[in-house]
């Protein structure tokens, strides 16, 4: 799927993305924004082969006009064929401001730094990308997505905490959380 025109905060965004796997044990859907005026983007995605790999990349401007970019790869144990929550928060404010990566809400990785909120301004106008990297279904897996919420900025760990809960709570899912 390709959603055009849809805005990215730069001061932080939170994805989270219910989804299951079908027969496949590669990857996960990516989520992908790319800018439509720069080359500002991110994406995250899991992959199942032959554990979970947490993956994430995210490039934009700052304020002073630099362009930071980072990227992550990672390894989380997993089961295949299974629900998963994946998360991404960009500038985590419960985790010093780091990007940080959750699995079922166990937080897999956040040690890299992108800057404080107030580093950022603005947003950039984007293509979003759901299970496809630049609309190339290549890239697509076989797999059930049962939900996608994005929130424009970093949330609080409470506030991600109840975005995981109603999520796995409304699918039946509640076994998942830790």
């Amino acid at each position: 799927s390709t959603i055009p025109s849809f805005p990215i905060n730069r001061s932080g965004v939170s994805v989270f993305l219910l989804y299951y796997p079908i027969k496949q044990n590669v990857s996960s859907p990516m989520i992908q924004a790319q800018s439509t005026t720069s080359s500002e983007n991110f994406y995250t995605l899991a992959s199942y082969y032959p554990s979970l790999l947490n993956n994430y990349s995210i490039s934009q401007y700052n304020t002073n006009g630099d362009y930071i970019s980072k990227f992550k790869q990672g390894f989380q144990a997993t089961v295949q064929d299974t629900w998963q929550l994946l998360e991404f928060i960009s500038i985590d404010p419960s985790n010093t401001n780091y990007i940080t990566s959750y699995i079922n809400g166990v937080k897999t990785y956040g040690v890299d730094y992108l800057g404080l909120p107030s580093d950022y301004s603005g947003s950039y106008n984007s293509t979003l990308f759901i299970n496809s990297y630049n609309g190339n279904i290549t890239f697509a897996i076989a797999a059930c997505i049962a939900e996608l919420v994005i929130v424009n900025r970093g949330v609080t760990e409470n506030e991600r905490q109840r975005i995981e809960a109603e999520m796995l709570w409304k699918w039946g899912l509640q076994s998942l959380l830790p």
